[in-house]
């Protein structure tokens, strides 16, 4: 019965503060989901070094290869668009060529890469 009159005073008296309050605790909970399912997924390693495909984005690529995604923006395109979160269907779209095509140019760089580490 307390809370109850605790929280009513406070609504009362606090309102902008409370509902800062509770989109604070809302936000933290988002972020906080967010990281730890990232946290999960990353650590699992099968999710390390996979083989490029279509609806992957470059950052993806990059994060699964350890691999900076400037680095890869660079060796597939000069196009100031691109960025991490484009997938490679779109950027293959973007370059006038077959996802395959583009997917094979993914692998030749990641091998590479793979070599000079």
């Amino acid at each position: 019965m307390a809370r109850r009159r605790i929280i009513r005073q406070l609504w009362a008296r606090h309102r902008i503060a409370s509902i800062g309050l509770l989109l604070a605790l809302v936000l933290t909970a988002g972020f906080g989901t967010r990281m730890v399912v990232a946290t999960l997924f990353w650590s699992d390693p099968s999710h390390w070094q996979e083989e490029p495909a279509g609806w992957m984005t470059i950052g993806f690529i990059s994060k699964s290869w350890r691999i900076p995604p400037d680095v890869l923006i660079d060796a597939l395109s000069t196009d100031a668009r691109v960025t991490p979160r484009m997938r490679l269907e779109e950027l293959a779209t973007l370059l006038n060529i077959s996802t395959d095509e583009l997917l094979e140019d993914v692998a030749q760089i990641l091998a590479e890469q793979e070599r000079q580490q």
